[in-house]
């Protein structure tokens, strides 16, 4: 989240009463269908959510946050008013209600509570549309020229055409699990509607030369199984 972001929501939020910092939670990812009604919901914590004004905000891909809503004036100028927002303050809860989806909603939702220069976001709620897909995978060996030039190896996992926008990936060398030297980029949403993500394990060359077997393995919601690819080092010789 963008600190013009933060300091937009300084300003929209006025005290109720402060009880301490409240924690927000939201569900990483909801899946729906254009035409039909979706309501992601964010629960507070630590304190109580009538203490505080809540709002709602949008992001898209390679866009900055937009604001939707706010209980103290409703749906924002330009927000279509099929997004509507509410609050229970009996279950410590907000809601973001979308009616009539359609695929321009595709987008990261952030709920937010604010109070005397108080504001704290969710981590977000990814609206997935479209039918889940399992994703497909990819495994990239090394150049050779890192190797004997810049005395590293990089192995590349690819994993695209997934839906919802949620994987877990880990890699594993001779069968143990590797997080050290794992770099993986943030999950792009495609034009459509499927997700993708790469992922990078470097290695000295030294190391790389020391083992043989490396793989990268996915997990999904639509996979029973997870999704595994190899590559052995004598294969790459």
């Amino acid at each position: 989240m963008t600190e013009w972001v933060r300091a937009l929501a300084a300003l929209l939020f006025c005290l109720h009463s402060a009880n301490g910092d409240p924690v927000l939670t939201q569900p990483g990812s909801i899946s729906t269908s254009p035409g039909k009604t979706v309501k992601i919901t964010c629960t507070m914590s630590g304190g109580s959510i009538g203490s505080y004004y809540t709002s709602w905000y949008w992001q898209k891909p390679r866009s900055a946050p937009v604001f939707v809503w706010h209980e103290s004036i409703g749906t924002a100028s330009g927000i279509p008013d099929r997004f509507t927002g509410s609050v229970d303050s009996s279950s410590n809860k907000m809601h973001l209600t979308i009616t009539n989806v359609q695929s321009e909603d595709a987008a990261d939702f952030y709920c937010a509570v604010g109070g005397s220069g108080i504001s704290t976001f969710g981590k977000g709620t990814k609206l997935n549309l479209g039918n889940p897909r399992a994703p497909s995978l990819s495994l990239l060996p090394p150049s050779p020229v890192q190797i004997t030039e810049k005395n590293k190896a990089t192995l590349v996992c690819l994993v695209s055409g997934f839906n919802p926008g949620a994987v877990e990936i880990q890699w594993t060398v001779d069968g143990n699990v590797r997080g050290n030297g794992v770099e993986t980029s943030r999950i792009q949403q495609e034009t459509d509607n499927t997700f993708s993500v790469s992922s990078y394990l470097t290695l000295s060359a030294s190391e790389w030369n020391s083992h043989e077997l490396y793989s990268c393995g996915v997990k999904h919601e639509t996979l029973t199984n997870p999704l595994q690819k190899s590559i052995t080092k004598s294969s790459c010789v």
